[in-house]
């Protein structure tokens, strides 16, 4: 248990890569847009879903590397190296995008 699948899950690692790659990307920034509305106020549940979001792109992306032999973006394997970059990445990107959103609002 614990061990990496010999090969990928079919479509299960393909819905994984779905999610990291575009869809949980996407409902971030419609989420991120939604926080300018002046109407939220800090704190909102918009924001707690924000982080929700996060941090299950995080996982799924650790999952997908980790257990269903992924990929990178270019179509190479993908290694943990890879995962720490994406993560840093995604949570710099992700705070700004938040904290810009608070200014606006």
């Amino acid at each position: 248990m614990g061990e990496p699948i010999e090969k990928p899950l079919g479509g299960t690692g393909c819905l994984f890569r779905l999610y990291w790659m575009f869809g949980g990307n996407i409902i971030l920034l419609f989420l991120v847009i939604f926080l300018i509305d002046k109407r939220f106020k800090f704190p909102s549940w918009l924001d707690l879903v924000c982080l929700i979001t996060v941090i299950t792109l995080i996982a799924v992306r650790y999952i997908d590397i980790r257990y269903m032999l992924g990929e990178t973006a270019e179509g190479k394997p993908a290694s943990m190296s890879d995962f720490r970059s994406y993560t840093l990445i995604l949570v710099i990107v992700s705070s700004l995008m938040w904290a810009v959103a608070l200014v606006l609002r």
